[in-house]
């Protein structure tokens, strides 16, 4: 197989390559780094044999100097009656010669899958030619993607998880739609709320400012000043005799049933319960005015409630006959 290329590997220093393969003209002779062509003005012929470049190609950079035999035109033309030289003839016949060395290397470089680095340029690929099974797996890095190439439609559903967001991310608020489901709020922030339902327990542990309409349906434990500027309610819960859980709600209904010690009373929590008709007995942690219990003779009645700890709940005087 006749040579018609010779490959190196750049090291950052050296600008003199030889080449081994012969040729009709200097135009003839191709140069590439990492597989574009260079312009002659890069490059220049030290003597016959030896290319040599005007910056020293980088280290790792893949060389690649062949020939490329322009066939557009005969290198000599004979007119009837003129005198045929040999060399012209000689010339002729290389030009033959050499163009189909190129194509047989060509042609055997692409059957036995051997193309040597930088054999290919971009020109010489087809638009669309390289396909996705052409491409070896993990072989397309970072530097390879271009800056916003990647849009929502590239990604599938599903496969951002919390590891892939940055912690110092910042997501505003607004992207979140259309809510936060189960999981907890915490904010070191002000919290500005404007028509708000509170379905699970809310802690505030500084000031609050509610504008608009509010209703909690759970416990809510406010440690700072808190402004209402908008009506507020609440969820009534029904006690039972087996279940009055002080952190679903601050609000509760009962009627002829025996009251059973609160659960989950914590200290600073307040509110009312609207009694609808006399209950068979408190439980003992209900501690009464001047330690005595002074049942409602009419009802509905409403008596106010402030839990001091877990096993003394200080109850008010009842407010009785509310329609």
């Amino acid at each position: 197989m006749a040579v018609t290329q010779n490959t190196y590997t750049g090291n950052g220093s050296t600008t003199n390559y030889s080449f081994t393969f012969p040729y009709l003209e200097e135009t003839d002779v191709r140069v590439s780094l990492n597989g574009v062509d260079q312009t002659t003005t890069a490059y220049f012929f030290a003597n016959a044999t030896t290319i040599s470049f005007n910056t020293a190609p980088a280290n790792g950079v893949a060389i690649r100097i062949y020939r490329q035999t322009s066939q557009d035109a005969p290198p000599a033309t004979f007119f009837a009656g003129s005198a045929i030289r040999a060399q012209d003839l000689n010339d002729n016949f290389l030009q033959q010669l050499y163009v189909a060395q190129e194509t047989d290397n060509v042609a055997r470089d692409l059957t036995a899958g051997d193309i040597a680095p930088g054999g290919i340029t971009n020109s010489q690929l087809a638009d669309d030619a390289v396909t996705t099974s052409k491409i070896s797996d993990l072989n397309v890095t970072t530097a390879k993607i271009a800056d916003s190439s990647i849009t929502s439609a590239k990604i599938a559903d599903g496969t951002i998880v919390n590891a892939d967001v940055n912690a110092n991310a910042a997501i505003a608020g607004t992207k979140v739609s259309p809510n936060f489901g189960s999981q907890n709020i915490v904010t070191t922030g002000d919290l500005s709320v404007t028509d708000a339902t509170v379905g699970g327990t809310l802690g505030v542990t500084s000031s609050s400012t509610f504008t608009g309409n509010t209703t909690f349906n759970g416990s809510s434990t406010f440690n700072g000043s808190s402004t209402f500027n908008g009506s507020s309610s609440s969820t009534e819960r029904t006690v039972s005799a087996v279940s009055f859980d002080l952190s679903t709600g601050n609000y509760w209904t009962v009627g002829a049933v025996a009251i059973p010690n609160p659960t989950n009373a914590v200290a600073g929590t307040s509110g009312l319960i609207r009694v609808t008709a006399a209950p068979t007995s408190w439980a003992s942690n209900f501690k009464w005015p001047n330690g005595v219990y002074r049942a409602p003779t009419t009802f509905p009645s409403i008596v106010p409630f402030y839990v001091i700890n877990s096993s003394t709940i200080l109850m008010g005087p009842f407010t009785q006959g509310i329609a």
